[in-house]
């Protein structure tokens, strides 16, 4: 539970900037009196005046910005990057909005760029410094995001937002004492923002004294009372020190809070998971059982029932409620993945293919889906399809399975060449992997010798015989193709 009070996941910029936007609000001239246009309201005028004049670099830095407050990070970027390729005059705006959408599209180095040359024309401004920071964070370049943060605090001293940008930077660095006081200054600044006050008490749990994190969260709730992070965060305390019935209490405030059906059932599924954390099954299937009568419309309240039926051991519930979320359309991600990893589990991948075949046609950037579809495709022997499946998957996350799983399905289909260099990188960077897993340690082994490297064949054959049993026919078997390696002998 309190991993998610942890600065290990770094504060989002748009914590930081809470209260003090990064993307101010574009202003019109209204007629005196009229209410100023929201940005969903401007788009569509600003996209017109855009059309009739091409190179009106005001109305399109303005679209830009519009694009970025309604939520449309990919439009902002492209309009961005085509003013950027046309040549236009340097823009400091233009730049930091091109990073702030390229941010939030997760493209955290090109974010970095545009950061920096936003930085070169306007160097001291205080928001885009503390984007440039955070993008720093994001990619683990903590030297240059405190360079960048104690910059911001020398141009800007009477800014909270750069106090506490900079805090977030020590607290990630684990210097908390420090961390605290640049938070204690950004709420002398503004102790209208709890924010302060929140991450302070977040240092205090990353530090385990959650006895000092309490009277924090407690000040906050005092002014006020319905300040959901302060609520979240003494949900997660409570666990922590086994006060149940508290936790439960505050998860019943949030609830309360709650804008909308579906925030208040994600609150009723905290609250089974805190019930199952301490495995009262009881009140956990009690809450469930409220969560899918309340709302039965919503794919969570059946997702949730689904994942406390299997944890009962009640398979055939379980499937029901995911095919219930799945919807008319079929397209809720979350029980797709749910039932394909069921199936693989029951050994059903034909099933299990059909489930993630769905999914990455719905989001082609789960890596996840696309390696359970390798996985599916493998076990039927359609190591074509199986190789690219893994390719996807380590295209979009680099892991060390999906990557030997490629090798091994080149394997299967005699692809040797690129095979043996795939296990080259393997033994070189992870051994451990490599020499912990006999079954790949074979098709290693195999691989070299199949692609007539003896010495390398060898030495992986005669680290498989520690794997297998003395006098075995696994050990004969492999003895033999020791004693063949550079014969020619078909093997």
């Amino acid at each position: 539970m309190l991993a998610a009070l942890s600065f290990c996941s770094v504060m989002p910029t748009a914590a930081i900037a809470r209260n003090h936007p990064a993307v101010p609000t574009p202003t019109a001239t209204p007629d005196a009196g009229a209410p100023t246009p929201s940005p969903t309201q401007l788009i569509p005028g600003l996209e017109a005046q855009l059309k009739a004049s091409p190179s009106d670099v005001t109305t399109a830095v303005r679209l830009v910005q519009a694009y970025l407050q309604v939520g449309r990070p990919a439009a902002a970027h492209d309009l961005a990057q085509h003013l950027l390729a046309s040549g236009v005059t340097k823009n400091a705006k233009l730049d930091f909005f091109n990073g702030a959408a390229l941010r939030q599209l997760g493209r955290y180095p090109e974010a970095i760029t545009a950061f920096q040359a936003a930085s070169l024309l306007d160097p001291t401004d205080a928001m885009l410094l503390v984007e440039l920071s955070n993008a720093y964070l994001q990619v683990n370049r903590i030297d240059e995001a405190d360079r960048i943060a104690r910059r911001a605090l020398t141009f800007n001293t009477q800014d909270p937002r750069v106090f506490i940008n900079y805090g977030v930077v020590l607290a990630v660095q684990k210097r908390f004492d420090d961390a605290r006081q640049q938070f204690l200054a950004a709420a002398k600044l503004d102790p209208s923002n709890a924010l302060p006050q929140l991450l302070a008490a977040r240092t205090y749990v990353d530090q385990q004294q959650l006895s000092s994190a309490l009277p924090l969260y407690a000040a906050v709730l005092r002014t006020n009372p319905n300040n959901i992070s302060a609520l979240q965060a003494e949900v997660q305390l409570a666990v922590a020190q086994h006060r149940i019935a508290d936790a439960i209490a505050y998860d019943e405030r949030l609830y309360s809070l709650a804008p909308d059906d579906q925030n208040k059932a994600t609150v009723l599924n905290d609250e089974a998971r805190i019930y199952l954390s301490v495995n009262d099954t009881q009140h956990a299937g009690q809450v469930v059982d409220r969560e899918v009568k309340a709302f039965p419309q919503l794919a969570l309240a059946h997702i949730s029932a689904g994942d406390f039926a299997i944890s009962q051991g009640r398979e055939k519930d379980a499937v029901t409620e995911w095919t219930t979320a799945l919807g008319p359309q079929q397209n809720n991600t979350f029980a797709l993945m749910r039932l394909g990893v069921f199936a693989l589990r029951k050994n059903d991948p034909q099933h299990a293919g059909l489930f993630f075949q769905r999914l990455v046609s719905l989001d082609a950037r789960n890596d996840e889906a696309w390696f359970h579809l390798g996985q599916s495709e493998q076990l039927l022997n359609h190591f074509d399809r199986a190789r690219e499946a893994f390719r996807h998957a380590f295209s979009i996350r680099q892991t060390v399975q999906a990557f030997a799983d490629i090798a091994s399905c080149d394997y299967e289909l005699h692809i040797y060449s690129e095979a043996s260099q795939i296990f080259d990188q393997l033994l070189i960077q992870t051994p451990k992997f490599v020499y912990g897993n006999p079954n790949l340690l074979y098709i290693v082994a195999r691989t070299y010798d199949r692609a007539n490297q003896p010495a390398k064949a060898r030495s992986a054959y005669y680290r498989l015989l520690n794997s297998v049993k003395r006098g075995s026919n696994d050990e004969k078997l492999i003895r033999g193709y020791i004693a063949n390696l550079g014969k020619g002998v078909a093997r």
